[in-house]
């Protein structure tokens, strides 16, 4: 009886580890799906500049993800040298994007962009 508790425990443990990898599975966006919270196709996102609010060019985009081909969720974004260390791209949110214009605006600080998750494409 005392083997079980401990034993749940652990395989719960590992169940939810399985799971969060599983979240953290990204496949790259058919280029004729639509972005509709900015308005354009991820073909037209694909490689466009990444600015602050200011108005600085901060990186360039250079996936559109998701977790199917279908549904959009993210890009992973070349970030300049002096925001990250290393050639790393980071997965940001299509939610902390807009579009001003032409220009794809980032609402995250630099302390925000160093948190970000680093994707291996």
């Amino acid at each position: 009886m005392t083997f079980a508790k401990p034993a749940a425990f652990l395989l719960a443990g590992l169940l939810s580890t399985t799971a969060a990898f599983a979240q953290a599975a990204y496949v790259e966006i058919d280029d004729a799906v639509m972005i509709p919270a900015l308005n354009v196709t991820a073909d037209a996102l694909d490689d466009m500049d990444v600015y602050d609010a200011a108005g600085t060019k901060i990186g360039d985009i250079e996936e559109v993800l998701g977790t199917t081909a279908q549904a959009p969720t993210s890009v992973s974004v070349d970030f300049e040298d002096d925001l990250v260390q290393g050639d790393d791209d980071r997965v940001v949110p299509l939610e902390s994007l807009t579009m001003d214009g032409q220009r794809v605006v980032l609402a995250l600080d630099a302390a925000a962009i160093t948190q970000l998750t680093v994707y291996d494409d």
